[in-house]
């Protein structure tokens, strides 16, 4: 199977009477080792940019540069901290970490009118984000949701782990 149809697994959820399409926003599989794309969704990437954020004095702006690969790479091995005053930014997109469990190498992220799941396994890194204002498609039309997007991603997590990624 290649890494685009396990892509695929978490765009579609499989239920008796057919599938619900389009569970998440946005998904990537990524290396644990180098932060290398191994297979994402049209709309996903890691950037680097500047952005402003307030002074520690709150009295003024001061700019940042974000390097998402490192800043990935950083919350996946530290159990969802974040070592960046621009706070944690994945795809141009800002995530506030809501919870994690380091056991299961889980981290469960909010955003305006959405959130991301993210896992870490052996070798690769899966994650997925939702949109409340996006629709799921198939047999149970709904809004894309935080327990529908964190289901996929900790079915293939799972997977994934016991075949040694």
């Amino acid at each position: 199977m290649s890494w685009n149809d396990y892509l695929n697994q978490l765009k579609t959820k499989r239920v008796p009477d057919g599938e619900i399409s389009n569970c998440v926003e946005k998904a990537a599989i990524i290396s644990l080792s180098d932060i290398s794309i191994w297979a994402c969704t049209e709309e996903f990437g890691l950037y680097g940019y500047d952005v402003e954020v307030p002074t520690e004095d709150g009295a003024g702006m001061q700019p940042i540069h974000v390097d998402e690969v490192d800043l990935l790479q950083h919350i996946v091995n530290h159990n969802g901290s974040c070592n960046s005053l621009a706070g944690i930014r994945i795809s141009n997109e800002k995530y506030f970490k809501v919870s994690s469990d380091e056991s299961q190498g889980l981290i469960y992220l909010k955003k305006n009118g959405g959130g991301a799941c993210i896992a870490k396994c052996d070798a690769c890194i899966i994650f997925a984000s939702w949109n409340s204002s996006q629709s799921t498609t198939g047999s149970h039309p709904q809004s894309q949701s935080p327990g529908l997007c964190n289901e996929q991603v900790e079915k293939l997590a799972d997977y994934l782990k016991r075949c040694g990624y």
